[in-house]
C-alpha cells in the first residue's frame, strides 16, 4: 500500500457526522468554469480619476489559507491575461504611458461566506433538482464573499507585476482603480451570487421528514474551514497556488440529527483527505454508517437479522426424570427462529469491540444442567459472529460460528458408582464477503456476495464420544451434523441475507450526501471504520 494511500487511512473525523473535502485543485477548475458562464468576468474597462485599466483575465484561482492559522478565508489571485493600465504618478505629475499587464497577478485575501438560499428563486430550484433529496431542508450557498476583501492590503509576495516597479503614488493609484474593480465585482455578485460561488450544502430542517427506509443522513448543521495535506515525509504545511497548495482542502464539516459540533472548534490534522489525482473525499463516520444504518435496530435490521436466524439455543421444559437414562437428548439443541428471544433486536445486536474500530462482535452463550438422581444432563450452545472490515479495501466479512454441544450420563446400579454415556457436538462455521459497490447517483450500493446453494456456505464439524462401551448409543455426532444441516437449510439465514441483498439496492440504499454535486466512486473503509468515497468535484454545473 502506498504511502500517501496509508496517510489518506489515517483521517480521524474525531466526532463529526460526516465531511465532503474539495480540493483546491477542484475549486480553482470550477472558478475556471464559472468564466465561461459568466465571460463579463473576464474584462476589466474601468476609466477612474486615478487612472484607466483595459485587461483581459484568466479564470481567477483561490490559495485557501493554511498557515496563518484563519482557515476561513482564502487569498484570491486575480490573473492578467493581456491589457494596460495607466495610473497617475505624482513624480511625473501626470499619468503613466500604458503599463503591459500580460501575465500580472494581482493577490488579496477574501473570506468565505455560507448563506441560504431562498426559497422559491430559480437557483433554489435548479439545487434542489440537482440535490434531489426529499424531505424538509434547506440549501446553504459557499461563495467568495468581496464584500471583505484586502486589496488595500494585498498580498504583495503572492503577487507579481512582471519587472515592473509602481513608485509610491502610482501604487496607489493602482490599488484605486483595483478597488474600483472590486467594488464592480461585489455589486455584480450582489445582483447574481452564483458568480462566485465554490458549491452548495443541503441542511436538513427535520430530519424525520426524510423517508427512513432510504437513510441519506443530510446533516443538521454544518460548518466550513481549510485543511492541510501533508506529503510523505513532510511535516510542515504549505499554502498557495499550484503545486505548494493544490492539495490542502475545503471541508465542509457535517453533523446528523441535530447533534452538535464536538468541543473543538476545528478539526486538527490526522490524515489526508486527499491524494494528488483527487479532486475530493466525502469521508462517512463509522457511527452514522453503521451504527445508524448496516447494524441498526430500526425501522429494519439489516446485518444483525443475521444473528436471529441462526441462533444456537437450548430448548426448555426437557421433562428429565430421575432414574432414568434420558432419550434423544438432542433433541433440544435448536437453530433459528423459535425461542423466547424471538423479536428482541437489542439481543440479536452487534456490539463494538473495545479498542478496535474495524470490528464488531455478536456473543451468546448458554449452558443448563439437569440432574435429578442418576442423571445428569448438560446442554451448551454458542454464537460467535463478527463483522470485520479491511482497511483500505471496499471489502468487510461478515463471518460467525454456532456450536451445539450436550453430555447426556446415567449412573445405575449396576455400574456400581460408574456411570455410562455419551458426549456429541457439532459446529457449524460460516463467511459472508460484501462489498461496498460503484456509487451510482449517490448511492452506495452493497452486495452480499452469496454462493447459489446455501449449503455451500457453511462447513459443518462434528464429534461424538461414548462410554464405557462402544456402540451402544446412535452416532449422535451426525445425528447433530445432520439436525444442524436441516436446520440451516430451513433456517431463514439465507432468505434473510437474500430479502437484505434486495433491501440494500433499493429502499435500504445509502445515499450519500451531496450525491447531486458530486460523482463519486472507488468508497473504501479507513483505520478508524469510516468509508471514504472518491469525489469527482462537478461544482455548480451539477
Amino acid at each position: 500500500m502506498s504511502s500517501e494511500t496509508d496517510k489518506r487511512l489515517q483521517v480521524n473525523l474525531k466526532g463529526f457526522s460526516e465531511a465532503v473535502a474539495v480540493s483546491q485543485r477542484a475549486i480553482n477548475n470550477n472558478l475556471e468554469a464559472l468564466l465561461k458562464i459568466y465571460p463579463e468576468f473576464g474584462e476589466i474597462n474601468i476609466r477612474a480619476h486615478d487612472g484607466n485599466m483595459n485587461a483581459q483575465l484568466n479564470s481567477g484561482q483561490v490559495a485557501l489559507h493554511i498557515t496563518d492559522g484563519n482557515r476561513g478565508m482564502v487569498d484570491y489571485y486575480c490573473r492578467f491575461k493581456s491589457g494596460t493600465v495607466s495610473v497617475w504618478d505624482d513624480d511625473l505629475d501626470d499619468f503613466t504611458d500604458d503599463i503591459d499587464m500580460t501575465g500580472w497577478v494581482f493577490a488579496f485575501g477574501v473570506s468565505m461566506g455560507a448563506i441560504n438560499v431562498d426559497e422559491g428563486t430559480e437557483e433554489h430550484k435548479e439545487i434542489r433538482s440537482v440535490i434531489n433529496q426529499p424531505g424538509d431542508y434547506s440549501i446553504l450557498r459557499l461563495y467568495l464573499d468581496f464584500n471583505t476583501h484586502t486589496i488595500s492590503s494585498f498580498n504583495q509576495a503572492a503577487s507579481d507585476f512582471c519587472g515592473y516597479e509602481f513608485s509610491e503614488s502610482g501604487m496607489i493609484s493602482f490599488l484605486a482603480i483595483m478597488l474600483k474593480w472590486g467594488k464592480d465585482i461585489t455589486d455584480a455578485v450582489n445582483e447574481e451570487p452564483r458568480k462566485t460561488t465554490i458549491g452548495y450544502s443541503a441542511k436538513v430542517n427535520d430530519p424525520n421528514s426524510v423517508n427512513e427506509e432510504a437513510p441519506t443522513f443530510p446533516p443538521t448543521s454544518v460548518k466550513f474551514q481549510n485543511y492541510e495535506y501533508l506529503a510523505q515525509g513532510q511535516t510542515t504545511p504549505t499554502d498557495g497556488v499550484g503545486a505548494k497548495g493544490d492539495n490542502n482542502v475545503l471541508l465542509y464539516l457535517e453533523m446528523t440529527q441535530h447533534q452538535s459540533f464536538p468541543p473543538e472548534q476545528q478539526l486538527t490534522y490526522s490524515g489526508n483527505f486527499v491524494t494528488p489525482d483527487m479532486d475530493g473525499t466525502i469521508c462517512i463516520s463509522r457511527e452514522v454508517f453503521f451504527d445508524s444504518y448496516l447494524l441498526r435496530t430500526a425501522p429494519s435490521f439489516l446485518l444483525n437479522s443475521l444473528n436471529s436466524s441462526i441462533y444456537a439455543w437450548i430448548a426448555g421444559d426437557r421433562n428429565v426424570h430421575a432414574d432414568t437414562e434420558y432419550p434423544s437428548p438432542e433433541k433440544n439443541l435448536k437453530l433459528g427462529p423459535g425461542s423466547d428471544k424471538d423479536g428482541n433486536s437489542d439481543f440479536f445486536t452487534f456490539n463494538p469491540v473495545v479498542d478496535n474500530r474495524t470490528k464488531w462482535e455478536w456473543k451468546q452463550h448458554d449452558y443448563t444442567l439437569d440432574d435429578p438422581r442418576e442423571v445428569k444432563l448438560q446442554y451448551w450452545v454458542e454464537n460467535n459472529h463478527a463483522l470485520e472490515l479491511k482497511p483500505g479495501t471496499n471489502q468487510m466479512v461478515l463471518s460467525g460460528e454456532a456450536k451445539i454441544h450436550f453430555k447426556n450420563q446415567y449412573y445405575p446400579i449396576y455400574l456400581f458408582g460408574g456411570n455410562q454415556g455419551c458426549e456429541a457436538s457439532a459446529t457449524a462455521t460460516w463467511a459472508i464477503n460484501i462489498t461496498l459497490n460503484s456509487v451510482k447517483e449517490g448511492g452506495l450500493e452493497i452486495s452480499l456476495n452469496l454462493p447459489d446453494d446455501p449449503n455451500d456456505l457453511f462447513e459443518i464439524s462434528p464429534y461424538f464420544d461414548d462410554w464405557p462401551f462402544s456402540n451402544i448409543y446412535p452416532p449422535y455426532g451426525e445425528h447433530l451434523k445432520e439436525r444442524m444441516q436441516s436446520a440451516i437449510t430451513v433456517a431463514p439465514l439465507w432468505e434473510a441475507a437474500r430479502e437484505l441483498q434486495t433491501a440494500l439496492s433499493s429502499t435500504a440504499r445509502f445515499v450519500v450526501p451531496g450525491g447531486g454535486t458530486f460523482f463519486y466512486k472507488n468508497p473504501i473503509f479507513n483505520n478508524n471504520g469510516d468509508v471514504m468515497i472518491e469525489a469527482q468535484y462537478n461544482g455548480v454545473d451539477a
